[in-house]
């Protein structure tokens, strides 16, 4: 092989190698598409606190015509659907949503069902009903309820609050609980009833006068102006 050659071949040699090392030492740069990894990380999302609706959903209206079909079978007025209300019920729901805890209470100004099931099963009216059902065990001539002491089996509270002659206002809301612990629904009314020893079928109003203002009319659910 001649000088020349050799010299050829070192120097394509020394070149090559000389590309490789810039290669691998030059800065790299990030990719502007992110890594699918990276694209997934929010998927699941933490539960929020939404602001009162000014319109009323489908199973809003299933609520309000459930409470509503029942009054007026026991010659009560009909309700109002009410968004403080709602956000109410949705601001307890929410925070039992961890636990799922259906006998605590809010303990607040107004009057209160709670509900829970295992799966979602029943539909706003499923559950209304099922509060009207305490009715067999509520005696309408004494005005007492008939348990001796109020039990999951026995008790007559979520129908006295379903019928209250003076109620006038309604919200719900229902959240399915975290760890599969099942759903809870919420129904906040207004104003409270279920007084002891009185007639929850009386409609003389001695209402307060601090009611929310932000009714919603309930397309021909309803009778009457706001708050009457």
């Amino acid at each position: 092989m001649s000088k020349a050659t050799i010299l050829v071949a070192l120097f394509i040699f020394a070149f090559l190698h000389a590309l490789n090392v810039s290669a691998l030492t030059a800065p790299r740069r990030h990719p502007n598409v992110p890594r699918r990894r990276g694209r997934f990380r929010h998927q699941l999302h933490h539960p929020y606190y939404k602001p009162p609706q000014q319109t009323i959903t489908g199973e809003d209206l299933e609520y309000l015509k459930a409470h509503n079909d029942l009054r007026m079978s026991m010659h009560v007025p009909p309700l109002e659907w009410n968004t403080t209300l709602a956000a109410y019920a949705q601001n307890w729901a929410m925070q039992r949503q961890n636990d799922c805890q259906y006998r605590h209470h809010s303990q607040g100004p107004y009057g209160e069902n709670t509900f829970w099931e295992q799966y979602e099963e029943h539909s706003p009216t499923d559950v209304v009903s099922s509060w009207f059902q305490e009715q067999v065990f509520f005696d309408h001539v004494r005005n007492v309820c008939r348990c001796p002491i109020e039990t999951d089996d026995c008790q007559c509270s979520h129908y006295l609050a379903v019928t209250w002659g003076t109620t006038r206002q309604v919200g719900c809301y229902g959240v399915t609980c975290n760890y599969e612990r099942g759903r809870l629904v919420v129904c906040s009314y207004f104003p409270a009833g279920n007084y002891k020893n009185r007639n929850p079928l009386t409609t003389a109003s001695n209402m307060s006068p601090d009611i929310p203002s932000d009714a919603i009319p309930t397309l021909g659910l309803n009778i009457g102006p706001l708050g009457k």
